[in-house]
């Protein structure tokens, strides 16, 4: 692998660590909004006919729910890419690695220099293979 696809990997791997993060700061967060707003609720609708709190409550759920999977999808989401950038980076010098030995090894040089694939009986000069 090169220096620069390295770097790459080395930024899609901080990038993904900051998306963790960020999920478990919206977690705290988010338990901290639930709670705050379940409890407004409930001093708001005291001595009413209403449930305010049960409705804060399930507000204040969907919203944190909705952020968090947004957040964690796009860290699964840097993860898929990172281990698919990996495996292409890896096949393709397996792939240039791996023809450039067939090739040497099944080829033949032409008294002109030139070297050829073992199935070709000529060269372009014309020729015949030795």
């Amino acid at each position: 692998m090169k220096q620069k696809e390295k770097d790459v990997l080395t930024e899609m791997s901080k990038l993904q660590t900051f998306f963790m993060v960020l999920c478990y700061v919206e977690l705290i967060a988010g338990i901290v909004f639930i709670v705050k707003t379940t409890i407004a609720g409930m001093e708001y609708s005291k001595g009413r006919d209403s449930n305010y709190g049960l409705v804060g409550f399930i507000y204040s759920t969907l919203l944190v729910a909705f952020i968090f999977s947004v957040l964690f999808g796009v860290y699964k989401l840097l993860g898929y890419v990172k281990s698919l950038q990996t495996q292409e980076m890896l096949l393709t010098d397996d792939k240039t690695t791996r023809t450039e030995k067939e090739f040497k090894n099944n080829s033949w040089y032409c008294s002109c220099g030139r070297r050829n694939p073992n199935y070709v009986g000529t060269c372009a000069c014309g020729k015949l293979k030795p």
